[in-house]
């Protein structure tokens, strides 16, 4: 039997979660710290926002959803979507000027926060626009579900991306289209009811679709986990003790998930994407995995969805230097284009009938990425940025990001600015942190979490001077040095110490 047969994608998101709820009523769904919520009981939550949503009679509009990774946001996107609107995750630990942008540019109908997003709310220039607080929600409201007649060509979120033009665009789309995401995803693993899910990235980025409806829409648990600096140390102790058996993440963050503790935990499914891995990521995974847990390194954007995958297990033959992203998944074509036919290279571009509908008023760009086969009006090609090849056994294999010319992607250089001349550590550092958070322009007293780092950006920085430097610092040290004036004397000093 199919675990997400085809005919499923024919409906809502609400449709195909609220069949989980009838078949798996007391299986937990959600697990957070010492929070917990079986299926029906987030059924029910789910159900009293959408009510009190339906209550106030709003225009039909995006709804912001602004809370931490965890329960709350759950029963947020849910019970939003089971009004028959469609969420806007932002996240809350955002600079105040990112999250004034977003809500300027989406123009709410309403905003729904935990006690984090309220908090932040607060602080923030007054909106009109109503606010839900998910701890006042009404307990006299239905518990029943609304059961509307939502169409799987309604719209079901926007996320937002910046890609490589550093502006924030808002990628729209509908339950069809994310309904099929998870049917691949799903299937190619495959996943069931029994499976316990990480859920370990921030709230606003598309990479949580996959692993939040992957667990809730087959009966299956999710563990939102949102990797901070304080908790990388007891990650894989927490990946052991808490059962988890679909471990999804960066590649880079793997090498602080597994060790020795995992080698017997109950990991069956390793999931790679996000940014290119390295074969250093897939030997950590064949050292320390389970021998029967075996590691997918797939490619997926957010205008998309999950393209390829390519399948290892602990007995592989490691790649030399690329890591293979693999073969187009069920509906996808995944092909390399390029004006030289003799080049081994070229942008990679992905067409289907199931990708994003566009981006969010933006017409004009919607034309200009989306390309519609003449013959069939639903079947549209979207060119990826992303360079690429085809190995020898016909696999996808990433190389690099494509300019409006030719070659790869680099950003202009980082201008560090400063009263004095600056050191070449100074302008090497700049560059990193100019690549990492998309800024053309550093100053040496800029903070790197208030320039739009975090948790994730920080590790691949540690990682990045490890490899140029050979100096390991903690993720702490990292945070802690935010300026890059403080991180360049830190480095200057343990440098210094190596010497000794």
């Amino acid at each position: 039997m199919i675990p997400f047969p085809r005919s499923e994608i024919a409906q809502s998101i609400p449709s195909r979660f609220e069949k989980q709820v009838t078949a798996h009523p007391e299986s937990l769904a959600v697990v957070n710290g010492e929070r917990s919520l079986s299926y029906e009981a987030l059924n029910i939550q789910a159900n009293r926002l959408a009510w009190d949503i339906l209550s106030k009679n709003l225009k039909k509009g995006p709804v912001v959803c602004l809370c931490e990774q965890g329960v709350e946001f759950i029963v947020a996107i849910l019970g939003i979507l089971k009004s028959g609107s469609f969420y806007v995750p932002m996240d809350p630990q955002a600079s105040d000027g990112s999250i004034i942008g977003l809500l300027s540019q989406i123009d709410p109908t309403c905003i729904v926060v935990d006690q984090r997003g309220l908090e932040r709310l607060k602080s923030l220039p007054k909106t009109t626009c109503p606010t839900i607080s998910l701890e006042s929600i009404d307990s006299g409201l239905p518990l029943h579900n609304p059961s509307l007649d939502i169409s799987p060509d309604s719209l079901a979120y926007i996320y937002f991306t910046t890609g490589t033009t550093g502006e924030p665009k808002g990628v729209v789309d509908n339950h069809r289209n994310v309904l099929h995401n998870v049917m691949r995803y799903t299937n190619s693993l495959p996943i069931t009811s029994s499976d316990r899910l990480t859920l370990l990235h921030a709230p606003n980025l598309s990479a949580c679709v996959s692993s939040q409806f992957g667990a809730l829409l087959n009966g299956a648990c999710v563990f939102p986990n949102r990797i901070q600096a304080e908790t990388t140390d007891k990650f894989s102790e927490w990946l052991v003790d808490k059962a988890i058996t679909i471990y999804h993440s960066i590649p880079q963050l793997i090498h602080f998930a597994l060790d020795e503790t995992t080698k017997h935990s109950s990991l069956r499914w390793i999931r790679l994407e996000g940014n290119q891995a390295q074969p250093k990521d897939l030997e950590v995974y064949q050292r320390f995995a389970p021998p029967t847990c075996r590691l997918v390194n797939g490619f997926g954007t957010t205008e998309t969805g999950i393209c390829s995958q390519f399948f290892f297990d602990k007995s592989s033959e490691l790649p030399e230097d690329s890591v293979p992203i693999g073969y187009p998944v069920e509906d996808m074509e995944a092909v390399v284009l390029n004006k030289d036919l003799s080049s081994e290279t070229g942008e990679i571009a992905v067409r289907s009938h199931f990708l994003s509908i566009g981006y969010w008023k933006n017409d004009v760009l919607t034309k200009q990425a989306f390309q519609t086969d003449p013959g069939n009006e639903n079947l549209r090609t979207w060119m990826t940025g992303d360079l690429g090849g085809i190995g020898k056994d016909g696999s996808l294999v990433l190389s690099g990001r494509k300019t409006e010319g030719n070659g790869t992607h680099t950003r202009p250089p980082a201008h560090p600015t400063s009263t004095k001349p600056l050191t070449e550590l100074e302008k090497q550092l700049a560059k990193y942190w100019s690549d990492l958070l998309n800024q053309e322009t550093i100053n040496m007293e800029d903070n790197f979490i208030e320039l739009g780092g975090d948790s994730l950006k920080a590790i691949r920085l540690m990682n990045r001077i490890k490899a140029e430097f050979s100096i390991q610092l903690s993720l702490r040290e990292i945070l802690d040095n935010g300026t890059l004036e403080a991180l360049t004397r830190l480095l200057n000093q343990r440098m210094n110490d190596s010497k000794s």
